[in-house]
């Protein structure tokens, strides 16, 4: 039973970002069957001369098209797929009679949705051509076309260089669809993890005794920055600063006189996550990296600009 209870929160997550009909994902891997069509037909790449328009700059074209048409559906259906999820979250722990036990199977499924996400939506396979090679065929195309001005011959290498272009495209825009499905999910399942965590002072949603007895009549409310989309290179730079976050606690853990332990002992200071991050669970981890995905949604959302130095 409880089996047939996860999947259902499984889909009830991942669904609305992957599957259901009319999600941003779906969109986007529906308008890579246009892509030859839409850009490729009609150019006339056969003939005295290859058409200067079918190079490898119009991979770039596309492909800025496409993330322009990933980030207006993002934006425009991002809001609707929260609620969603949110409001069915919500609606099965209502039916749930066990809310410690609720909350414990919900942290579970997250993990998995993580474990998900790394294994399915974040391998990438190698494309069918390389840079380099679509360069040789290209300039190999460009030869065939000055002989065939005198020969009127073979016409091969222009077709391979075409079908190659096409092809190395729409593997691009595949593995950009994947990876801003994959970035738009952690961050989902990062906002969940903190609303429906009943150890964070984020999870606002149970307000039993137990939790009334602990905060009092206080009860955060942290800016409002889920609107904030974070670019793939911040949310790398969010995992480093998770990291360093976990290296400053541990740092001050050490000086304060406690040492490893495979389980927390207050009273001989022992604690089982002073150990390299990368060696930490994967529960512990969402911790530091929701802090330092906050902070960047913070910065941003107050007007400042984060920028990589050159």
């Amino acid at each position: 039973m409880q089996e047939n209870s996860t999947q259902k929160l499984f889909e009830m997550i991942v669904g609305p970002v992957l599957y259901d009909k009319g999600c941003p994902y779906k969109l986007m891997k529906n308008r890579l069957n246009d892509i030859d069509i839409d850009y490729f037909e009609g150019i006339p790449v056969l003939g005295d001369r290859l058409d200067d328009s079918l190079c490898i700059e119009l991979k770039k074209r596309i492909m800025s098209d496409f993330t322009e048409y990933g980030n207006q559906l993002i934006a425009e259906n991002s809001e609707k797929i929260v609620q969603k999820v949110k409001y069915e979250i919500k609606e099965w722990l209502v039916e749930q009679t066990d809310r410690k036990s609720a909350l414990e199977q919900l942290d579970a499924v997250f993990h998995q949705i993580h474990d998900f996400t790394r294994k399915q939506l974040n391998y990438i396979p190698a494309p069918l051509f390389t840079k380099s090679e679509l360069k040789e065929l290209y300039d190999a195309a460009l030869k065939v076309t000055l002989i065939e001005r005198v020969t009127g011959g073979n016409e091969k290498d222009v077709i391979r260089y075409y079908h190659a272009l096409v092809s190395h495209t729409v593997w691009a825009c595949r593995m950009l669809t994947r990876r801003r499905a994959s970035q738009y999910l952690m961050q989902l399942v990062d906002e969940l993890s903190r609303e429906y965590d009943i150890n964070s002072p984020w999870g606002t949603h149970f307000d039993d005794e137990a939790t009334q007895h602990l905060t009092g009549d206080y009860r955060p409310e942290p800016a409002d920055t889920h609107h904030i989309e974070l670019s793939v290179e911040l949310m790398q730079l969010a995992e480093r600063m998770a990291e360093n976050v976990h290296e400053v606690w541990a740092a001050t853990r050490l000086a304060q006189g406690w040492t490893y332990g495979p389980e927390r002992d207050d009273n001989t200071k022992r604690h089982p996550c002073l150990v390299p991050y990368d060696q930490l669970p994967e529960k512990e981890k969402v911790y530091d990296r929701n802090t330092s995905i906050e902070t960047l949604r913070f910065i941003i959302a107050n007007g400042f600009e984060i920028r990589k130095k050159e």
